[in-house]
């Protein structure tokens, strides 16, 4: 196996993990100390990296530069999603959380015509119908239970939400054009500090050493590790083809918690999860045809 796709495929492993594992630990752990955890063990495993690369003074000229807007993003895009999305997991199933958090693609593609001042085009409609249809069909199956409560409707509120926040961050991310190991150090710092206080304030600990290697491992492997071989795949290999990779973590996600978790596997979540993907693909299809016609008027 090529390296590019061998960093890819531990990506993938890692990031899929993390609903599963978050939803195990939510049983017995508060999801403001999961958040805590998963926030303040990623800045420190970005910080030894920065620190073993010798970035310390990229670091200082980073945030002299961009310092209160990184708070900004990483507030939004980390600390808000994550208490979203920890929220939802509460009072929904794991595969269904995994499928709705996955609008946040389109949600990226629409934003970032939008704040770009393009038109919305019928591609990115056909997306935004698909995707939702995508969220009803893995909601109302199996995967959520024949009826929706009233606290399942805010699960999802909260996932959507999260999603969308999620979205934003990543396109003014995207346009800011940093480091990224540096600025999700700032990110998963900026997430830890906000959540501190709600974490003491619920109380902390004490933990079992399967806990501290399940809230270790959150951080580790989704801020960290994750980051880093998927930082690798992109530089060693055919960044497009590699990126279409990432959408097998929801699929891996759900089928995890399908079975690990004991949920069983529902075929209405991966109808959903595959009609949100195709309402990505859709617009995809659309943007290239325009992009297409834009260069050949003849055709």
């Amino acid at each position: 196996m090529k390296k590019q796709y061998l960093y890819a495929l531990l990506s993938v492993v890692c990031w899929s993990t993390m609903t599963p594992v978050s939803k195990t630990l939510l049983h017995s752990v508060s999801g403001f100390e999961v958040q805590l955890w998963r926030a303040g063990t990623a800045a420190a495993s970005l910080l030894l990296i920065l620190l073993a690369r010798g970035q310390a003074r990229d670091l200082c000229d980073l945030l002299r530069r961009h310092g209160l807007r990184l708070v900004g993003y990483g507030f939004v895009g980390f600390f808000l999603y994550t208490t979203l999305h920890l929220f939802s997991l509460g009072v929904l199933s794991g595969q269904v959380t995994s499928v709705v958090n996955y609008l946040w693609p389109i949600f990226t593609v629409c934003l970032s015509s939008l704040m770009l001042g393009e038109p919305f085009t019928a591609g990115d409609v056909w997306a935004l119908a698909l995707s939702f249809l995508g969220v009803a069909v893995a909601s109302l199956g199996g995967g959520a239970g024949a009826s929706l409560t009233r606290a399942s409707v805010l699960g999802l509120i909260a996932t959507v939400t999260a999603a969308l926040g999620y979205a934003w961050f990543s396109v003014v991310n995207k346009r800011l054009g940093e480091d990224q190991t540096l600025c999700m150090f700032v990110y998963n710092l900026t997430s830890a500090v906000f959540v501190l206080p709600l974490a003491l304030y619920t109380g902390v600990g004490p933990y079992t050493a399967a806990q501290v290697a399940g809230l270790s491992w959150l951080g580790i492997s989704g801020g960290a590790l994750g980051s880093l071989c998927w930082a690798l795949a992109l530089n060693c290999g055919d960044a497009a083809k590699i990126a279409n990779l990432a959408y097998a973590t929801p699929a891996l996600s759900v089928f995890i918690c399908g079975t690990v978790l004991g949920e069983g596997l529902h075929l209405s979540s991966f109808a959903g999860l595959a009609l949100i993907l195709l309402g990505f693909f859709v617009q995809k299809r659309f943007e290239r045809r325009g992009k297409a016609k834009a260069q050949n008027p003849a055709q």
